[in-house]
């Protein structure tokens, strides 16, 4: 997690309207020294929020603590955000015997070190039990990149007044 964006802000209004609903939801927040914001607004919210400390990448530390925390809150669905999460999430999700849902965001293309995350972040994609693409044209590139369509939904991103959730 990082500063407050639209993935964070749709993992805020997500577990929020959630819980309203009276699902069980909190948030597993791969944090570093940038999270604070997502955090507070978290709590502030009425979330619960678990939280990994993950400064740099160190991935089987992370792996280590997300599995940890899935097995401390008796999770039955892990739901990642972002390409760290989505391989990570994966993983331990696996290895805890949990569901795992994706939301994918989309993709930026970039450097070579980007590119290479986002082939990582599919070949994870590609294991979830569901993926969710914000769009259709997402959909059909998560399709074309491998993706089941037996696993693939179109959930267009939304928008939803601040004050009507959001601290």
């Amino acid at each position: 997690a990082g500063p407050v964006g639209g993935a964070e802000t749709a993992v805020l209004a997500l577990t929020a309207g959630l819980r309203e609903h009276g699902v069980e939801a909190a948030v597993l927040a791969l944090a570093d020294e940038s999270s604070g914001p997502f955090i507070e607004r978290l709590r502030v919210a009425g979330v619960p929020v678990d939280v990994v400390h993950a400064p740099g990448r160190q991935y089987l530390r992370d792996l280590k603590g997300v599995r940890a925390a899935i097995r401390a809150r008796r999770a039955v669905v892990l739901h990642t955000h972002g390409s760290r999460a989505d391989i990570i999430g994966m993983l331990a999700a696996r290895g805890e015997g949990v569901a795992s849902v994706a939301t994918a965001h989309g993709f930026t293309g970039g450097g070579w070190k980007n590119r290479l995350n986002q082939r990582l972040q599919v070949a994870a994609l590609r294991r979830h039990d569901t993926v969710i693409a914000v769009s259709s044209p997402l959909a059909s590139e998560l399709a074309r990149r491998g993706v089941r369509a037996e696993r693939l939904l179109t959930l267009k991103n939304a928008w939803r007044a601040p004050s009507t959730v959001l601290p």
